[in-house]
């Protein structure tokens, strides 16, 4: 299991994981890219960074801490975490060319570019946006 490539920042080992699994690449999915900092203002700051040049395709959601479900189902307070939120169709050359991109965009920064989670998008719930970043 070691040996298995991480599917939050392997484009290929995601798309090989959802193609055996029979997921439709046509369907819109909701696309989640994280980033972790251990204080909340260098995430902010690359929030503000970020905004103009994405703020047109994604959601920008800061959170002062995320709660982190252990294995045997105990719970602990996590990093404040910015996630770039995006709800549509995104093709596996895509996917590996963000990564490239986000990762040491980040890096500069000294913020963990924790990859991307993927959830199949039921019917917008604008209320899941609520929190997002007001910055304009």
């Amino acid at each position: 299991m070691d040996n298995e490539p991480d599917m939050s920042l392997d484009a290929a080992a995601l798309f090989r994981h959802m193609r055996k699994i029979g997921w439709n690449a046509e369907e819109y999915q909701r696309w989640s890219f994280q980033f972790c900092a251990d204080d909340v203002e260098p995430l902010q700051e690359f929030a503000e960074f970020l905004h103009p040049l994405l703020h047109e395709l994604f959601f920008l959601i800061l959170q002062d801490s995320v709660t982190e479900h252990g294995p045997n189902g105990q719970k602990t307070e996590g990093p404040p975490m910015l996630r770039l939120e995006f709800i549509g169709v995104i093709d596996e050359p895509t996917l590996a060319g963000m990564h490239e991109r986000l990762a040491p965009l980040a890096a500069e920064r000294d913020l963990r570019y924790e990859g991307v989670a993927t959830y199949s998008e039921a019917p917008l719930n604008l209320g899941f946006f609520d929190a997002a970043m007001e910055m304009e």
